[in-house]
């Protein structure tokens, strides 16, 4: 068992309040979790409604399907971020 993780540091300037931020957090938990079948939270920067901080997490038998889904998950999310400025994408391999 294989199990990978990835945390997704976004920016919103455009983002004016928390609402707006929820906006995109939710947009972007219902599509991945549909799409990608991975577990997602809203990991941290909660106050800042500029910052979007979410990680998905997925399980495969090998550590080459765990890669891929992390990789399309990870173009997704940048795609249909809705005008969010990726900054960073950590990824780690348990």
């Amino acid at each position: 068992m294989n199990i990978g993780f990835l945390v997704l540091d976004f920016v919103a300037p455009f983002c004016n309040s928390l609402k707006d931020k929820r906006m995109i957090v939710r947009s972007l938990r219902d599509k991945l979790t549909k799409r990608f079948n991975v577990a997602f939270a809203e990991v941290g920067e909660q106050d800042k409604y500029q910052r979007i901080l979410i990680a998905l997490v997925t399980i495969a038998n090998t550590p080459e399907r765990v890669h891929e889904v992390l990789d399309q998950a990870q173009a997704f999310a940048e795609a249909n971020a809705k005008g969010a400025e990726l900054l960073s994408a950590e990824r780690e391999m348990l």
